[in-house]
């Protein structure tokens, strides 16, 4: 008889169980990540598109190459359409399996992991926000439930559905997404970065934007009610479906919505120095401010921008002194337009900490009710000033004709780099402009995305209605500064 073949591995070399596996893996996933385009990998996900589309001439193929990574470092056009093939191209990273109705995204970095992540919001049954992550080696952590109901808990505002799979609701709104939309991070003014903070969500079904508190998990309203801009005796409105937030570098915090009624009016409202409002005590009057109709702070919100139809998206440009917005006019043109982030009327209202020091001495609890001052049933209380005037109307610039360039009909979700390229979604996947505003191509994706990010691990991120793709960039997103807020901690 043959001699039995001993497979015995000598515990001194049994680390080669563990070590050719992940060499093997970690090779794999680098040569794919290298421009091969075999094999698939949960970091890099399913290619989609592998090719930019130049638009008109090479001297935007140059543009180009300073915002991805090309294959061709030439930039010799390829067939009549002038196409370039990339380096890393476009994945597909996670799909499906309770994603659906995704509205907004953004990246948050958590200084104890040492890393940030990229959150995303669907509108569809109550709401939920994802997470998903990479982590610090080569298997992607990927997509985890960071928040259910995050649209609709209570059912005070407007009724919840029973569960994630419900499509209908009996709500009194003509929409009938009850999720949450948009969101933003409220950092701290003692903070190294503007993605530092609490999350701040857009709550569709309870009809109000809270802060989530780190501290105490209480959720915080920061905007319920806002001025009505199609009525002109002042009165206020419930907040309706925010998509859009966005928190400029003095503290303030400005909101994209629509009018839900046949007034056909988009609008930003901002709420002055909403880095200082104070936060909820406890999770006891969080449950009880599911029933206010107004706010419990005195920072005011004016309404800065109306006239526009819809608005897309608003992002932050580099200056930091001014942002981006896609808009639809009532004449059907889709317009990118830029307007101040900040006017000069914010620099007569900032308070100084002597100012904030004066009113805790007159109010030390801000005005915070207790937990037995709080109703249900706080009516708001009615109006008899002048009604404010939009005072970014006439300063908003056209920068671009959305409609005339590149055939758009809606307007997008848009983000914008640290170098001024502004990346728009358009019908056939994702416009980039350049900051001297002419469009020097086009990323092809399998539909409109509904979102768009860039996060600080120089990734594009961008979302279909029920997926998210990535692909890597040359440049990070615009890092707001968080030492221009004025006034103490709240």
């Amino acid at each position: 008889m043959a001699a039995s073949l001993n497979m015995t591995i000598k515990p001194s070399m049994a680390w080669l169980l563990v070590f050719v596996p992940a060499f093997s893996y970690f090779a794999s996933t680098r040569l794919q990540s290298s421009g091969f385009r075999w094999g698939r990998s949960n970091t890099l996900g399913d290619p989609i598109s592998t090719r930019l589309l130049v638009h008109d001439n090479n001297d935007n193929c140059q543009g180009l190459s300073q915002v991805f990574f090309l294959a061709d470092s030439s930039c010799k056009a390829q067939q009549e359409q002038q196409e370039q093939e990339l380096q890393y191209s476009l994945n597909l990273q996670a799909t499906g399996r309770g994603m659906k109705g995704i509205v907004a995204s953004i990246w948050k970095h958590d200084d104890e992991l040492g890393r940030g992540y990229l959150l995303f919001s669907q509108s569809h049954g109550n709401g939920r926000i994802w997470r998903w992550e990479v982590g610090g080696g080569p298997i992607a952590i990927g997509r985890s439930l960071h928040l259910e109901d995050s649209g609709c808990r209570s059912g005070v505002y407007q009724p919840c559905h029973a569960n994630q799979t419900t499509t209908t609701t009996t709500s009194s709104s003509s929409s009938t997404s009850v999720g949450s939309g948009g969101m933003a991070i409220d950092f701290h003014p003692a903070g190294t970065r503007h993605s530092e903070g609490s999350l701040v969500v857009a709550e569709w079904g309870e009809g109000r934007i809270i802060r989530m508190e780190d501290s105490n998990g209480a959720r915080t309203p920061l905007m319920i009610q806002v001025p009505d801009a199609c009525r002109p005796n002042n009165t206020t409105r419930r907040l309706f479906q925010p998509k859009s937030l966005l928190m400029n570098p003095y503290g303030d915090l400005l909101v994209a919505d629509t009018q839900p009624d046949d007034c056909g009016l988009a609008a930003i409202y901002r709420l002055s120095q909403a880095v200082h409002v104070e936060s909820l005590p406890s999770l006891t009057v969080s449950r009880k401010a599911h029933g206010w109709n107004q706010t419990h702070h005195s920072h005011p919100v004016d309404l800065i921008y109306s006239g526009s139809q819809e608005i897309g998206g608003m992002a932050m440009d580099p200056t930091w002194l001014s942002l981006y917005a896609t808009v639809l006019e009532h004449d059907g043109r889709v317009l990118l337009k830029q307007m101040p982030a900040v006017t000069m009327e914010d620099d007569d209202d900032d308070e100084t900490d002597d100012d904030l020091a004066d009113d805790e001495e007159d109010d030390p609890d801000n005005n915070l009710p207790k937990d037995d001052e709080i109703t249900a049933g706080d009516e708001e209380q009615p109006t008899t000033e002048a009604p404010p005037k939009p005072v970014l109307n006439d300063a908003a610039n056209i920068v671009l004709d959305l409609t005339q360039a590149l055939n758009c009909t809606q307007p997008g979700a848009l983000t914008v780099s640290e170098k001024g390229h502004v990346f728009v979604a358009v019908p056939q996947g994702i416009a980039i402009i350049s900051a001297k505003a002419s469009v020097l191509g086009i990323l092809p994706m399998p539909s409109q995305p509904t979102s768009l990010t860039l996060g600080e691990d120089q990734f594009l991120y961008a979302f279909s209605d029920d997926s998210l793709y990535r692909i890597r960039v040359r440049m990070g997103p615009v890092m707001v500064p968080t030492n221009l807020v004025t006034g103490g901690k709240r």
